[in-house]
């Protein structure tokens, strides 16, 4: 493995990893001051990219006018829920908040696959390109179909770097063995 390559996957780990840490944070902060476990945390999340990706592929406006109102509108959601269901049965035992949770997640789930389906989804308009830094590529958009890493996500691009890995790493193994 070269160097580029291993810069490459610890800056995507990064990236990755930060976003990752970021959903835990709010999963944690949820538990922390309410005391719920909210399994529908993901659904939430799913419903402010799919909001960005409806303003930004649908209206044809910048993802990042997209981010905002995704906000405002899964806030708006959240304190429906909260007023609607959460707080109904915030006295009850902690199983019921667990089935409550559990079925807004299930319900999401199968509200987004309805509307949305289970297709990969991307838009063309925000930042484009990448930035290099010492050899090191971090994209700046999503990954498309064609594998163009000009619209590579980090995770796309962890994950293109890992195959290069594995393929590398047989490549050598079976010119060794």
């Amino acid at each position: 493995m070269t160097i580029t390559l291993a810069l490459q996957l610890l800056v995507n780990g990064l990236v990755v990893g930060g976003l990752l840490g970021l959903v835990a944070l709010g999963l944690a902060l949820i538990f922390g001051v309410m005391r719920v476990v909210n399994f529908a945390h993901g659904e939430f999340i799913t419903l402010g990219a799919y909001l960005t990706w409806l303003i930004a592929g649908g209206l044809g406006m910048s993802p990042l006018l997209g981010v905002p109102v995704a906000f405002l509108a899964g806030a708006a959601v959240g304190w429906a829920v909260q007023t609607l269901l959460i707080s109904r049965v915030a006295s009850r035992p902690s199983l019921d908040m667990l089935m409550v949770t559990y079925a807004l997640s299930a319900i999401g789930l199968g509200l987004f696959s309805l509307a949305f389906g289970g297709d990969f989804r991307s838009y063309s308009e925000g930042p484009n390109g990448e930035v290099h830094l010492a050899g090191v590529s971090i994209g700046l958009r999503g990954l498309n179909d064609s594998g163009d890493l000009r619209t590579t996500p980090p995770s796309g691009l962890a994950l293109k770097s890992l195959e290069s890995a594995l393929s590398s790493i047989t490549t050598a193994s079976a010119a060794g063995s």
